[in-house]
Parts: C-alpha cells; sequence; structure tokens
C-alpha cells in the first residue's frame, strides 16, 4: 500500500549464513547468534579480552543460519515488488 512521504521509513532485514566448508575446515568457530524473535544478532569476538561482552545489533528482521532464500525474499521483498506491480513507486509501498 502506498504511505506518505512524512511516513516512510527505512525497514533494515539482516541475513546471517552458515559457515562455508573453508570455514569449517579451517576450524572457525561461529561469530554471531541469531535470535529471531527478537531481532537482535550477537556478535562475539573471539580475540576479546576477557569480560569483554558480546556486541548486539537490532533490526526490523533477523534470518538465521537455517534461513531459505524464498524466506527472505518473501519478508522483505515481496511486499515492495507486489506493491510496485500494482503501479505504486517502491519507496511508497510499506510492508
Amino acid at each position: 500500500m502506498p504511505v506518505d512521504a512524512e511516513s516512510d521509513n527505512v525497514r533494515v532485514v539482516v541475513r546471517c549464513r552458515p559457515m562455508n566448508e573453508k570455514e569449517v575446515a579451517g576450524g572457525c568457530g561461529l561469530a554471531v547468534n541469531v535470535d529471531e524473535s527478537r531481532g537482535i544478532i550477537t556478535v562475539k569476538n573471539p580475540s576479546a579480552r576477557t569480560g569483554e561482552p558480546p556486541k548486539q545489533f537490532t533490526y526490523d528482521r533477523v534470518f538465521g543460519l537455517d534461513a531459505k532464500q524464498v524466506d527472505v525474499y518473501n519478508d522483505a521483498a515481496r511486499p515492495i515488488v507486489n506493491c510496485v506491480l500494482e503501479g505504486y513507486n517502491g519507496e511508497k509501498c510499506r510492508q
């Protein structure tokens, strides 16, 4: 649906990917934890000093390691594409 320019907001969606074969073979560990229900990604520094807390980032929507591309598309892009196909400017569409 179209909305006014005054109420436009940017929606930030993040998808964390699983480690690839090279990373697994190299013994790399996961540095992120995804809390999809709260929209929070926690990043831990493997080289952090003792007691240094991990960093937390909050987004409008986050997808974890098992998310499928179609899930990300359906949530983040499909509503905008549908709005554009209805004749509205994609920048004016709200999800």
